[in-house]
């Protein structure tokens, strides 16, 4: 198996541009990025203030699952310290408990369902996967990176 980089936080322009399709998600073209992507909205864990990041995702019955696709992402660290989140999907938003998900077989089931729920092309745009990989392959993938749960309420 080929090595693959884990990203580095975008900066600069980059950076700029990363946050454009949150905004446009928002004001309402949701149906442009289809049904794998939502809002998290977090409370910053050191201004309190809050911060909303559009990200891939995959659903389960009771919980969403997400991937921090970089080893610093601060949506990642304010859900850890501030667990009381809100998601929006499409246009409903969902109060959730944000965990850690630490266990391996979960990360790596995790990991392959947000893979797939974001199809090939985003798979190999933002998850590290290449169009032959096996799912055991995307499952160690998976296990490198930080995975969190949202356990939605009501």
């Amino acid at each position: 198996m080929e090595k693959i980089d884990i990203h580095r936080k975008p900066k600069g322009l980059y950076r700029f541009f990363s946050r454009i399709p949150g905004y446009l998600y928002r004001i309402g073209f949701s149906s442009i990025f289809g049904a794998s992507m939502l809002i998290l909205s977090t409370k910053g864990r050191k201004s309190g203030k809050t911060f909303r990041v559009p990200l891939g995702y995959a659903r389960k019955v009771d919980c969403v699952y997400v991937a921090a696709l970089y080893k610093s992402s601060d949506w990642y660290r304010n859900a850890i310290k501030n667990p009381e989140v809100e998601i929006q999907i499409g246009k409903t938003h969902m109060k959730a408990h944000a965990s850690k998900v630490d266990d391996m077989e979960e990360k790596a089931k995790a990991y392959r369902a947000i893979v797939r729920a974001n199809g090939e092309r985003g798979a190999k745009t933002f998850y590290y996967t290449r169009p032959m990989m096996n799912n055991e392959e995307i499952g160690n993938i998976g296990k490198k990176l930080p995975i969190i749960r949202f356990e939605i309420k009501g």
